[in-house]
């Protein structure tokens, strides 16, 4: 790896120049965990996967809340809420069989791990017809149609009740969105902190990511992909 770009900040104060580096990368948080440090030298990812880190960042508590080093209780883990979300898809992925089966690779995919990825948002409770009738966690799994394209024709299938393309990718993207705001809200308080405040809990939050199970199922499943 080796660095592409520096972003540039200007304060009151000073100028900082923040080196951005694909810390999501399998190799770069290898190496992280095994030298207790990220290199200097590794590639920038784009800031769309950036942002797509950030939404993903396990749960650490927000910056004016963040207790102090002596204070980490190692036995608390912080995990987000993961929704997967196949977005444009096709009618014919829209049935039972084929939903059963990719909740059944989750299944075994996740299992054992202890990511957030079960029981709270599925296409089940937007449509019954997606229960399953055996016992087995229901991975946070939901699909969205295509916005141009009915699921089914009127009177037919899954489709009947939603003869509309728009209207059926509204009602499903709709039912998601209620989902994910049902889940229970996290705790900390945001608020203005200094330069010399977000540096220091900067430290805090990196100690609480190295700390942590989470990067480590993170590789984990990294190398399960990558070997499909």
């Amino acid at each position: 790896h080796e660095t592409i770009g520096i972003d540039i900040h200007v304060t009151a104060e000073k100028i900082i120049l923040l080196d951005a580096q694909p810390i999501s990368s399998l190799s770069v948080l290898e190496h992280a965990i095994r030298n207790d440090y990220i290199p200097d030298n590794i590639t920038p990812e784009v800031w769309l996967e950036l942002q797509v880190t950030e939404m993903l960042k396990y749960r650490i508590p927000e910056y004016p809340t963040i207790p102090s080093l002596t204070s980490i209780d190692n036995g608390i883990e912080y995990y987000p809420d993961i929704v997967l979300v196949c977005n444009k898809t096709s009618p014919s992925e829209f049935t039972t069989v084929k939903y059963d089966l990719t909740c059944d690779i989750l299944n075994k995919m996740f299992q054992g791990s202890n990511l957030k990825i079960f029981g709270t948002v599925s296409l089940a409770k937007t449509l019954t017809m997606y229960k399953r009738s055996y016992d087995h966690p229901m991975p946070n799994l939901f699909l969205l149609p295509f916005e141009s394209q009915p699921l089914h024709p009127k009177g037919k299938g899954i489709g009947s009740n939603y003869p509309n393309a728009p209207d059926t990718f509204l009602v499903f993207a709709e039912s998601m969105r209620n989902q994910i705001f049902e889940l229970p809200k996290k705790s900390g308080k945001k608020g203005q902190i200094s330069e010399k405040e977000w540096f220091k809990n900067a430290i805090k939050a990196w100690d609480l990511v190295r700390k942590s199970e989470f990067i480590i199922d993170y590789v984990k499943f990294s190398h399960k992909l990558r070997d499909m």
